[in-house]
C-alpha cells in the first residue's frame, strides 16, 4: 500500500513539474520533471500513472473547449469497472463472502489458487480488486443503497447484515470492528457501501462546487491548471484506490486550493475596492 501512496504524492508532484516547465522551459525545471517522473515509475503504482496521464489529457481538453471528451472518458472508466464488477460479484458472492470459513481473506486465497493458481504480486493486487474488496463495498451498497451500511463497516468482515428497513436501510452488526488498510480500494465504491447514495450525492454536488470554481476563476494560470489537473488525478486514481482520504495523495490539492481560494477571493476585493474609489472620484 506504500507503493500506492508515494505513487500518488509523486503523481500529483510530477504533474506541477510538468505545469512549471510548460510554463518556462529551463533545464531546472525540465530536470523537476524527469527526476519526479522516475521516482513516480519508480513505484510501479499503475493507477498514479494514470491517473497523471488522464488528468493532464482533461485539462487539454478542457483548454481546446471538448468538455464532452471529459464525460466519455469518465463514463468509459465507469463501464469498464461495471463490466468487471458483473463478471466478478457471483464469484465473490459464492466463494469469498459466503463461504463456510469465516476468514474472508483465506476464503480468497483459496479461491485465487483454484481459479489462477500462482500469481505475482502485482497482478494478485489486481485480482484482489476485482474478486474481494470492489465486491465488498457493491455488497454493502446493494444492501442498503440510501444510506449505506454505516462509517468504517466495509471494513468490519465477514459481514453480518441487518435488515433496519427492508430493501432500503441495513446495518453491519459485525461485532468485531477492524481497523486496517482494508477499504473497497475505490473510493466511489467505499462511499456508496458506507454512506450509500445520499453520502455519494453530498460528496458529487462538493466535488463539482470545487470543479466549477476552478473553471471560472483564472487568476495564476500555472495554478489553476495543477489544480484542474490534480482534481481529476485524484478522481481517476480513485477508481483503483480509496485516494481521495490518502493525505500523501489528497493534502497537496487541499493545501494549494485553499491558498488559491484565499489569492482569489483577495484579488475579488481588491477589484471591488479599486471600483468603489474610482467611482468615488467621479
Amino acid at each position: 500500500m506504500s507503493t500506492n501512496g508515494a505513487g500518488g504524492f509523486y503523481s500529483i508532484v510530477t504533474s506541477l513539474a510538468f505545469l512549471f516547465f510548460l510554463n518556462k522551459k529551463t533545464y531546472t525545471n525540465l530536470f523537476l520533471v524527469i527526476f519526479n517522473s522516475f521516482f513516480l515509475y519508480a513505484t510501479y503504482s499503475r493507477g498514479s500513472i494514470l491517473g497523471l496521464v488522464l488528468g493532464l489529457m482533461a485539462l487539454l481538453f478542457i483548454k481546446t473547449r471538448r468538455r464532452y471528451l471529459l464525460y466519455c472518458m469518465f463514463i468509459g472508466l465507469s463501464a469498464i469497472q461495471i463490466y468487471i464488477l458483473a463478471y466478478t460479484f457471483p464469484a465473490y458472492k459464492k466463494y469469498i463472502m459466503n463461504s463456510p470459513k469465516a476468514n474472508i481473506y483465506q476464503n480468497y486465497n483459496d479461491f485465487a489458487i483454484k481459479e489462477f493458481g500462482a500469481r505475482s504480486t502485482k497482478l494478485n493486487n489486481v485480482y484482489i480488486r476485482m474478486y474481494e474488496t470492489w465486491p465488498r463495498g457493491l455488497d454493502s451498497f446493494l444492501e442498503s443503497p440510501l444510506v449505506g451500511t454505516g462509517f468504517g463497516s466495509v471494513n468490519d468482515v465477514p459481514f453480518h447484515f441487518k435488515q433496519v428497513i427492508p430493501g432500503i436501510i441495513t446495518t453491519n452488526e459485525q461485532k468485531n470492528k477492524v481497523f486496517n488498510d482494508s477499504h473497497a480500494h475505490h473510493s466511489f465504491l467505499h462511499l456508496l457501501g458506507e454512506q450509500g447514495l445520499l453520502g455519494v450525492g453530498l460528496f458529487l454536488i462538493f466535488w463539482f462546487s470545487v470543479y466549477n470554481f476552478l473553471l471560472k476563476n483564472n487568476q495564476h494560470a500555472v495554478t489553476r491548471d495543477f489544480l484542474l489537473v490534480s482534481f481529476f488525478n485524484l478522481t481517476i486514481m480513485s477508481f483503483t484506490e480509496h485516494r481521495l482520504t490518502t493525505p500523501s495523495n489528497a493534502l497537496p490539492f487541499v493545501i494549494i486550493l485553499g491558498l488559491y481560494h484565499v489569492y482569489v477571493n483577495y484579488l475579488k476585493k481588491q477589484d471591488m475596492a479599486d471600483k468603489v474609489y474610482t467611482r468615488g472620484m467621479v
